[in-house]
């Protein structure tokens, strides 16, 4: 949903998950919470794809893999383009991109900084 409007509480919770789940750390600076990425993108992506593999395919990755490029059909091509790229993005990873700080108000209460 692009220019969707999204809530503060929603933007709160959804860190405080990520937190809770190890995919960011938190630290407090003053009445704020700093937010920053502890996992690259990359391992992100690879992670819930396990967890996809596990609850639609039993954890058989390859069965996945082979049930997606049946789906792709005559895409195959443009596939094989996409994954010899990335392949050689992943030899320039870069690290996680900014932090995300949450301030909280003089009663008790957060917001985006």
């Amino acid at each position: 949903m692009p220019g969707a409007i999204v809530s503060l509480s929603t933007i709160q919770s959804t860190l405080e998950r990520l937190h809770r789940k190890n995919v960011l750390s938190r630290e407090k600076r003053a009445r704020a919470f700093q937010y920053a990425p502890l996992i690259q993108r990359n391992e992100l992506i690879s992670r819930l794809l396990y967890d996809i593999a596990d609850d639609v395919a039993g954890g058989d990755v390859a069965s996945m893999v082979s049930g997606f490029m049946a789906f792709l059909g005559d895409e195959r091509d443009q596939l094989t383009a996409v994954l010899e790229n990335h392949t050689q993005e992943d030899s320039v990873q870069t690290s996680g991109e900014g932090a995300v700080s949450v301030a909280e108000d003089r009663h008790g209460e957060q917001s985006q900084c």
